[in-house]
């Protein structure tokens, strides 16, 4: 057998082994945000809701952010959705904000959870980030510790005495006072959420997802939120923000719309 001969036959062997090592493409997620209450989706503007405390309530708007948004695997390593820190503005009035598409390759493979900080953490949340609104609005006052809220829920809710009631459950950084004016200590309110799925991504696949927030859980998960004890306005209460964000970490669910085929 002449060497040109043998060359071929050895380059038909090795070409599967080549083949093999090469890297798998890259799959993609996209990740829809839904609002509800009760699993039903969220309907503003109409006093419907009841909440764990009896406080009849609707609410108006909910603006928040989420970052570092990644998908986790069996082992905990971490698959992040952008090269970035993530960070994404959500609002129920913006219809351009409730979807979130991966701006990286992902590695496919199975994941069995999807991770990421509610609000911004502390070296996130610094004040002059965002420029331009929506995100510049929500800016948190520097007296009160700077940077920006993690969340603007507002509403109102019926009062004992029949009257309406403004409320704004804004969450952010809190404040621990030594007396009426000043504050001796800021506290980072930022929380992880961790939810649990079994999720495969397949190369050159995209699959849907979508994160819940059940605005119901913020006023009942952990603690019945009493709006005739806590008033309508807890930018200045960090009991009220704590027990608030308490609720808040089981405030999410997430859902696989279709698997990759």
């Amino acid at each position: 057998m002449n060497k040109t001969i043998l060359c071929f036959f050895c380059f038909l062997f090795l070409l599967p082994s080549c083949r093999k090592n090469q890297p798998e493409k890259p799959a993609s997620i996209q990740l829809t945000i839904r609002h509800s209450v009760e699993g039903n989706l969220l309907v503003v503007d109409t006093m419907r809701y009841v909440n764990a405390a009896g406080n009849p309530f609707l609410i108006t708007e909910i603006q928040w952010f989420l970052s570092h948004l990644a998908l986790q695997k069996s082992d905990g390593s971490l698959e992040p959705l952008a090269d970035d820190e993530g960070i994404y503005y959500l609002d129920t009035d913006l219809s351009d904000t409730w979807t979130i598409h991966s701006s990286r390759p992902i590695n496919p493979g199975v994941y069995t959870g999807l991770k990421f900080v509610f609000g911004l953490n502390q070296t996130d949340n610094t004040s002059g980030r965002f420029v331009n609104p929506p995100e510049s609005f929500m800016f948190w006052p520097e007296q009160l510790g700077g940077g920006y809220h993690y969340m603007k829920l507002n509403g109102k809710w019926r009062r004992p005495d029949g009257l309406i009631a403004p409320f704004n459950f804004h969450l952010g950084i809190g404040q621990v006072y030594d007396s009426i004016t000043d504050a001796v200590r800021f506290v980072q309110n930022y929380f992880e959420v961790e939810l649990p799925c079994n999720l495969q991504l397949k190369p050159e696949k995209q699959t849907s997802v979508e994160l819940e927030m059940k605005v119901e859980q913020w006023f009942s998960a952990r603690h019945p939120y009493d709006f005739d004890f806590w008033g309508g306005h807890i930018m200045q209460n960090q009991a009220a923000m704590q027990q608030a964000c308490e609720n808040g970490k089981y405030a999410f669910a997430i859902h696989i719309l279709n698997a990759s085929e």
